[in-house]
């Protein structure tokens, strides 16, 4: 399910059974002389390639592209973000990256926090990113299987 597709009757229907969030996160690098975007369509190819696999429990959240410092601007708003999902019913937030920002995800139980980094570098080597869209498949996979 897609939070950007969903009307809020398609939401009380399969709400009872959505338990996993994702959330894709990448930097993005925009000036009049260049626009990288490669890493974040990558993203946005393995999180649509998980939704469609995990669709009816896990609900796809709107990508969060963020600008600047990290560590200083964009980490207390990442912890907010996860602070508010903790009461919320969910149990699981699956957190698609771009490249490993070493953040130290808050300890918000009951949620299990899956932090995943984008391993592929090439947008164009068709047969690695569809290994790595199977790689996030089997990791979601466990960490369900681990918390059953």
């Amino acid at each position: 399910m897609r939070f950007s597709t969903m009307s809020l009757d398609s939401w009380r229907e399969i709400a009872p059974f959505v338990d996993t969030l994702c959330l894709p996160i990448y930097s993005l690098e925009i000036t009049k002389e260049k626009l990288e975007l490669s890493r974040g369509k990558m993203i946005e190819f393995l999180v649509d390639s998980l939704e469609k696999q995990l669709a009816g429990r896990m609900l796809l959240l709107p990508s969060i592209p963020f600008f600047g410092d990290y560590e200083g601007e964009f980490t207390p708003f990442l912890t907010s973000i996860l602070n508010n999902w903790q009461n919320s019913g969910f149990q699981f937030v699956v957190v698609v990256m771009d490249q490993d920002y070493s953040f130290q995800f808050p300890e918000v139980e009951p949620l299990q926090i899956l932090p995943y980094v984008l391993k592929t570098d090439d947008i164009q080597d068709v047969e690695q990113i569809d290994e790595e869209s199977k790689e996030l498949y089997q990791e979601v996979l466990q960490l369900w299987l681990k918390n059953a």
